[in-house]
């Protein structure tokens, strides 16, 4: 995922697996369509980065845009794209250059204004325009003049046509098999014409949308509180009436409230402090929510600075963390990374090993390198974020050690979130995290390992293969069965060039009460609002 969309994912990332589903269009079990709960009760730490689908690119704000507006097409539990706004499936010709889609009829906005093609158009085009400076403006650029649009050179995007009240069609500079998946995160979504004439720059603090909920009311910092969407298509499947999430408490005080039966749900994944006094305890069995997280952690070598321009320099930093070790400085909540496609994502090959802690092969490429012992090597700057943005000094600290004792020098920089970003690329070690956008392997690694996504800030490793980049770019027009096979290519290839060291694949745990049925957490946001009852 993106840079922004990753503020929060050490406290909040998203799941593999999924309990339940969306309300609508996925399967509903029978409790929630036989009962209504009047209202639950939920606590988060910090407030969605924005509840406006052209400017919401995190987790949390996804699992609210999510609630309260409906994208064209959706993920069902197995990661599949499947309607919601739209009928169907787009129908794509042009040789894979052109979708168009048909629109559900009785779609209505929460004032009742009815949601036409032409809304759903305002929403894309509003995600280009260059005023809105949104995040997600790199997505929607496969759309022919979108590019033009977005740097001010034509007053429209050509390659988006209203072709009626209920049909909308999309064009596209090259054959993408991905844009479907793109049109498949909660952003796609439309926007009223009325409201976003006059109200557009604070649109996320007070959204008018069409999906199962409506945001009541929401005090940043303070309370966001979420009712149910009686215009919303499907909202007799829709069980809660309304969902109070308390802002702004810290994680153990969450956990505190959710064990003593004053709140219901804790949002953010659950801190190590807490996870090593309830995960053994049968009294808290029936609270805990287990998922494994579609994302890598690692430590990301700037392939642009010395020592890591060095090829063998790299794979000697690769070999000397210890990932036991540092598996136990996150209390054991996560596997060992062993790829690039993480667990759940499809081409996950489970038969791949860990790259294992060899300190001594460590100590002889660095000899080879020509740096017995480190002689020669420069003391190394690692950046770490604090807030949960990646793994903290705890884990750092681990890497640090290992590699201090194969002969590297190495001084830890512990930064707030926006002076980490500020400073990527100054150091020659970074605490690296990232997962997907949506469920294709492309995502991954692309986004991480693509050229482009240096100046797009999404490469912390600096790794340029112009290669690499070519094949990137021709497996869009294959299927995704026939993609796999390459990606698998160019994975090993590209960790055959050691741009970082792997630490883990992270478990998440979410403690909930009992009471509430319908948890669980979706394979791209963390929360599916319309599935929880009590």
């Amino acid at each position: 995922m993106r840079v922004l969309r990753r503020f929060l994912a050490g406290m909040v990332a998203l799941g593999t697996i999924a309990a339940l589903g969306l309300a609508s269009p996925m399967t509903t079990p029978a409790s929630v369509t036989s009962r209504s709960t009047s209202t639950i009760t939920a606590v988060i730490s910090s407030d969605p980065v924005s509840l406006d689908p052209a400017r919401g690119f995190d987790p949390i704000s996804w699992s609210f845009i999510h609630a309260t507006f409906v994208s064209l097409l959706t993920f069902n539990n197995s990661r599949q794209i499947v309607p919601w706004g739209a009928v169907a499936l787009p129908t794509v010709t042009g040789g894979g250059r052109v979708y168009t889609f048909q629109l559900r009829p009785g779609l209505r906005f929460s004032d009742g204004e009815p949601v036409t093609a032409q809304a759903y158009a305002d929403g894309i085009e509003r995600i280009l325009n260059p005023a809105i400076k949104s995040p997600l403006l790199a997505f929607y650029q496969i759309i022919a003049g979108a590019t033009a649009y977005s740097a001010n050179r034509a007053r429209g995007v050509s390659g988006i046509q209203v072709l009626g009240v209920d049909r909308l069609r999309f064009t596209l500079v090259r054959a993408d098999r991905t844009f479907a998946d793109i049109m498949a995160i909660p952003n796609a979504s439309a926007v009223p014409p009325k409201v976003i004439a006059h109200h557009s720059s604070d649109f996320g603090l007070s959204p008018v949308g069409d999906g199962p909920y409506t945001v009541q009311s929401y005090i940043p910092g303070r309370e966001i509180t979420l009712l149910k969407n009686p215009s919303y298509f499907d909202a007799q499947q829709i069980a809660t009436k309304r969902i109070i999430i308390t802002i702004g408490l810290a994680l153990e005080t969450e956990a505190l409230r959710v064990e003593s039966g004053q709140t219901g749900v804790m949002i953010d994944n659950i801190p190590t402090s807490v996870y090593i006094g309830v995960r053994h305890s049968p009294r808290f069995a029936s609270y805990l929510h287990h998922f494994i997280s579609i994302e890598d952690n690692y430590v990301a070598l700037n392939m642009s600075k010395a020592p890591f321009n060095n090829l063998l320099v790299r794979e000697a930093a690769a070999y000397a963390v210890n990932d036991a070790q540092v598996l136990r400085s996150i209390s054991g909540m996560g596997t060992p990374l062993t790829q690039i496609l993480a667990p759940g994502m499809p081409g996950f090959d489970p038969g791949v090993k860990p790259l294992g802690y060899h300190p001594g092969r460590s100590r002889q490429l660095l000899k080879q390198a020509g740096h017995p012992g480190g002689r020669g090597l420069p003391t190394l700057t690692f950046a770490v974020a604090t807030g949960g943005f990646t793994a903290g000094a705890n884990v750092a600290q681990v890497v640090q050690q290992d590699l201090e004792q194969v002969g590297f020098r190495v001084q830890l920089r512990v930064m707030a979130p926006g002076a980490f970003l500020s400073a990527l690329g100054r150091s020659q070690l970074t605490m690296g995290i990232y997962g997907i956008d949506y469920p294709d392997p492309y995502d991954l690694i692309a986004s991480q390992f693509a050229c482009s996504e240096i100046a797009a800030g999404n490469n912390w490793q600096f790794y340029c293969n112009h290669a690499v980049d070519r094949v990137l770019n021709q497996s869009l027009a294959l299927s995704l069965a026939a993609a796999i096979p390459v990606y698998h290519r160019l994975q090993a290839q590209i960790l055959a060039d050691y741009p970082w060291i792997p630490l883990y694949y992270q478990e998440l745990w979410y403690l909930v009460s009992p009471t509430i049925r319908g948890f669980g957490a979706n394979p791209l946001w963390p929360m599916v609002f319309a599935n929880w009852s009590g």
